[in-house]
């Protein structure tokens, strides 16, 4: 595989993404290519008042025929989510899986959404 390999996770308002290097799903020919999956997926927090925290651990399952490799958890979306720990190493075993915990802690309310019609 070339190039990078996105795969997304809603999580209050953000997305934890595992990203795969080129060396994805190195393993032997004919077994199938390296898929993951967050669990729960989508998920989100729900209201968080500013000043408080949301917390997620989320598991993170490889269920193809290969090994994924060159793997990282990052979030993207609102900075006021973050990965805060994770036991995920650099490439990820057939049946195996690892856990990313994600935490939402917003320092402002978002903008109400302007109104339509009258």
């Amino acid at each position: 595989m070339r190039g990078l390999i996105r795969r997304a996770v809603a999580a209050a308002g953000a997305a934890a993404e595992v990203v795969l290097g080129a060396g994805a799903g190195a393993a032997a020919a004919g077994t199938g290519p390296a898929v993951l999956a967050f669990r729960p997926a989508p998920y989100d927090h729900g209201p968080v008042p500013v000043g408080q925290r949301a917390a997620r651990t989320f598991t993170l399952a490889s269920t193809g025929g290969q090994a994924s490799s060159g793997l990282r958890i990052t979030v993207s979306g609102p900075t006021a989510s973050a990965v805060t720990a994770d036991t995920c190493r650099a490439s990820l075993a057939p049946g195996k899986t690892c856990n990313a915990r994600v935490r939402f802690a917003p320092a402002r309310s978002a903008r109400p959404l302007p109104r339509c019609g009258r």
